[in-house]
């Protein structure tokens, strides 16, 4: 029987599984639509189906995601969702003889870490490897993950930032700063609320933040959204401007800013001279903002580059991992 080589990686707002000798095979929201009969749990949908269902379900219904910080909060739920993703994407033939290959948070303790292990068991997966998720950015990008020089990555997440300094294939230094996406999601639609006294749910407000975030001043997009009046609860239709969220934006990547910093004093000065020689990667979903890089190289000091497509990251760094076995060894055994 054929073997199924996998990466994983479960992210707070999506889930990506890139197969061997087929690419990205899952490319799904992090969600689980459920509700509940005593202790029984019964799913619903999971992944987009669920993520749709926000706002339009009544109380005997939850839509949660089993991630958080990307540490498992809900291991049963998680099970639940990571099987019925393995449904979906592997041929029934296949699931018996699953490699995979799971990219986790740097941050992780090792107690959410054996949460991963439980998981991989429970799906029916008895062979897995850990690797740190900003390791495989480095890798995605073509560069050098196993040289003396250090590198710092800067993973923009939904629920936290991870920072880290990799040399050799490990990880050198690294922390989660407990800020993400989600910061923004819920500054958008308390925006709205504050000035339209409309209210708009999350998925709208994500909406928002994908069109119209930007950190150029002069930014003039603008969108049509639809949400319900605040007292009369009727349907009300409102237009907003990127320069509207450009405060909310700059608060947030200031911030950011500020923890690369504290980061950066840490280091000593001769990582902070391969660092200023070779920039800083910055990643994850919410590092694709127009004028980011100019922003941050202004208040940092360091250039700053961003993938141009993360999800080939993803894919470059899956490949690389599974076909070179001596590096995902070294990878494993210093982290």
């Amino acid at each position: 029987m054929a073997k199924c080589e996998l990466v994983v990686k479960f992210g707070d707002s999506e889930t990506l599984i890139y197969q061997k000798g087929k690419g990205i095979i899952c490319r799904e929201p992090s969600k689980v639509a459920f509700s509940k009969k005593g202790r029984r749990v019964f799913v619903e949908d999971i992944g987009q189906k669920a993520k749709s269902l926000m706002g339009k379900t009544d109380s005997s219904i939850w839509i949660e995601s089993p991630f958080s910080s990307s540490a498992i909060c809900d291991l049963d739920l998680a099970i639940t969702y990571f099987k019925a993703l393995l449904d979906k994407c592997i041929e029934a033939g296949s699931r018996s003889n699953i490699y995979a290959i799971f990219l986790l948070n740097c941050a992780l303790t090792p107690d959410e870490k054996r949460a991963y292990e439980i998981l991989a068991i429970n799906c029916g997966i008895k062979k897995y490897s850990f690797a740190p998720s900003v390791v495989a950015d480095v890798i995605g990008e073509g560069l050098n993950c196993d040289g003396i020089e250090g590198k710092l990555v800067v993973n923009i997440g939904a629920e936290s930032t991870e920072i880290a300094l990799i040399n050799f294939s490990s990880i050198v230094e690294g922390y989660s700063l407990e800020l993400g996406g989600n910061v923004l999601d819920k500054e958008i639609a308390n925006f709205i609320y504050r000035e339209y006294n409309v209210v708009v749910n999350q998925n709208i407000a994500e909406e928002m933040k994908k069109e119209l975030g930007s950190l150029y001043i002069s930014d003039i997009s603008n969108k049509t959204f639809l949400g319900y009046d605040a007292l009369t609860r009727e349907s009300k239709k409102n237009t907003i401007f990127a320069k509207d969220l450009y405060p909310i934006f700059c608060v947030f990547y200031e911030k950011i800013c500020e923890g690369i910093l504290i980061f950066l004093n840490q280091l000593t000065p001769e990582f902070v001279s391969d660092i200023t020689k070779g920039g800083i990667l910055i990643t994850g979903g919410n590092a694709q903002v127009p004028g980011i890089e100019s922003f941050m190289k202004s208040r940092l000091n360091i250039n700053v580059f961003i993938p141009y497509d993360m999800y080939k990251n993803f894919a470059t760094a899956s490949k690389k991992l599974l076909e070179d076995k001596a590096l995902l060894k070294k990878i494993v055994n210093k982290n």
